[in-house]
């Protein structure tokens, strides 16, 4: 049942692939161990001052893309003709989190399949906003410019300027994690460069896997391995400031990937993951779908997660995230009303999360099944 869930998911998700194999097996939960002191910060943690929090800033990062892709005009028409046609709504298709309509069946089908050619790099936001100001600003159609058999969008015509004549610098800001795999760097804690031949978009993002079996596990969890906030760096963001996260400057904490602008940030986070840690937490992490079902508002896993048009939405079990994964419209537009606004509640920890290679000790206050923030080696 699960391998034909997440089969036909693939598109929704953004998941460009080739036929692999499905519906790997949940991991046992851990055994619960004896609660052992946390580990002592050091030094530089020591010294790090204490952030408080700006929530306005926290706020307005948490930017959702709209449903409908590219204002309903045909993706096909655009980068094989350079024209806007109006497309209809009676012929869509459903990539990465967004709806898109066609001309014709005949664009349709050429869309799905590649969809990879006809979708707008970073979801259709500018890439010298991302790159410059770390910002989603969604570009417009009246500023774009085709490369590689890629199509980018800008804010305006300085943006477009600063593309065309640069394009080198800005090519590539939409490779999540610079093109290391996020499924060895979560599950190793090590770096490894992605192979292009293996890429897959979600969230907007490009990423890359050292392997096919790589890019299939991140198929059946990619709310496991997509960086928090998309790789914004949230110590500086919690700080009212905006910077791009790197790869090498990493940690996994709570089942969650991330990223940081500096060795300096990074340890700002692992003095205070706790304070600093539930940004991307949507409607205070209710399972929605419990809640559509009449079932209460449990509050779900860290653990057991879905991404939808960048925030993070918690679930009490499989079965529940693969039914949002399905639809998350119908889902977050059934449960709205007096849902919990975004980081409104402590999520619970995760039932059966996945461990990687070198689990840190738990801390004497968290459950055994939380890791505890480590630095990626």
């Amino acid at each position: 049942m699960r391998g034909c869930l997440f089969v036909a998911r693939a598109m929704s998700l953004g998941l460009v692939m080739a036929p692999a194999a499905w519906g790997q097996s949940e991991p046992a939960p851990p055994e619960r161990s004896e609660k052992k002191a946390p580990p002592k910060l050091t030094d530089v943690q020591q010294k790090v001052a204490t952030i408080t929090v700006d929530g306005a800033a926290v706020k307005g990062a948490l930017v959702e893309r709209p449903a409908l892709a590219l204002l309903g005009k045909d993706a096909v028409a655009l980068v094989d003709s350079n024209s806007e046609v109006d497309g209809k709504s009676e012929i869509t298709s459903r990539f990465d989190g967004q709806n898109y309509f066609f001309s014709s069946i005949e664009n349709k089908t050429k869309f799905e399949q590649s969809p990879g050619r006809y979708v707008p790099a970073l979801a259709g936001y500018s890439v010298v906003a991302w790159k410059n100001s770390a910002k989603l600003v969604p570009g417009t159609l009246a500023w774009r410019s085709a490369l590689n058999d890629r199509l980018f969008l800008f804010a305006n015509e300085e943006e477009k300027k600063a593309f065309d004549s640069s394009s080198d610098a800005f090519e590539n800001v939409d490779l999540g994690l610079q093109g290391f795999s996020p499924v060895v760097l979560v599950e190793e804690e090590v770096l490894r460069r992605g192979d292009k031949k293996v890429e897959v978009i979600f969230e907007g993002r490009r990423f890359r896997f050292a392997s096919a079996s790589d890019r299939d596990v991140f198929a059946a969890n990619p709310g496991r391995y997509f960086p928090v906030l998309g790789g914004l760096d949230v110590a500086l963001l919690a700080q009212g400031k905006l910077g791009l996260g790197a790869a090498k400057n990493s940690v996994v904490y709570k089942n969650r990937l991330y990223s940081f602008a500096t060795p300096e940030t990074r340890d700002q986070f692992v003095a205070q993951a706790e304070a600093l840690s539930d940004f991307d937490i949507a409607r205070g992490g209710v399972d929605q779908v419990a809640r559509v079902d009449g079932k209460g508002e449990p509050v779900g896993h860290y653990g057991i997660s879905a991404i939808h048009r960048g925030l993070r939405y918690l679930f009490v079990d499989e079965f529940n995230r693969e039914r949002f994964q399905q639809d998350p419209e119908n889902y977050l537009s059934a449960a709205s009303g007096s849902a919990p606004p975004v980081n409104s509640t402590p999520p619970a920890p995760p039932a059966s999360a996945p461990t990687g290679k070198a689990a840190p000790a738990p801390s004497a206050t968290a459950d055994p099944n939380v890791e505890e923030p480590e630095p990626v080696k």
